[in-house]
Parts: structure tokens; C-alpha cells; sequence
């Protein structure tokens, strides 16, 4: 196996992997504003076309995303605490 292909396989696994990764802590399409407002395919597409700089660009995005995902998905949900009890009822 030569070296151009190990790189090829690095370059396609992590890909994979930014899409699981994606899909997984809930990014999608137009979250946030500019070249980081991909979905997962988004993400996955660009890491193939040029993985020297959308995967170390998605590694620097990531906790950001995360975050901005969860906080989106906890948006319209009552707090635990002020949810009515049986107690209440």
C-alpha cells in the first residue's frame, strides 16, 4: 500500500466522520451565519473536495456548533422546574 493511498483513507475516514459526528450533535443547514452554516453533507462534501482545510476548520467549529445545536434544540422546552406537578393538580 502506498502513501498516497493511506492518505486517501485518512482523508475519507475522518470525512465519515465529520458526517456522523455532524449528524450526531445535531448541526444543520444555516444554523449559524457563513461558511460554517453547513449540514452534515455540507460538512462531509467539504472535507472530500478539500480536506487541508475544512477538516481542521471543523475541528475549530465543532464545540461551537455543538453548542448552538443544543441550544436550538432546547429552544420552546419548559424547564424541568417549572413544569406543573400531580401535586399541583
Amino acid at each position: 500500500m502506498a502513501i498516497e493511498d493511506i492518505v486517501k483513507l485518512v482523508m475519507l475516514g475522518t470525512s465519515i466522520w465529520v458526517f456522523f459526528d455532524a449528524k450526531k450533535i445535531g448541526i444543520k443547514r444555516g444554523q449559524v451565519k457563513g461558511l460554517a452554516g453547513m449540514g452534515p453533507w455540507g460538512w462531509f462534501l467539504s472535507c472530500i473536495l478539500l480536506w487541508i482545510i475544512a477538516f481542521p476548520f471543523y475541528l475549530a467549529k465543532r464545540s461551537y456548533l455543538k453548542q448552538i445545536s443544543s441550544n436550538s434544540s432546547n429552544l420552546g422546552k419548559t424547564p424541568e422546574h417549572n413544569q406543573p406537578s400531580l401535586k399541583d393538580s
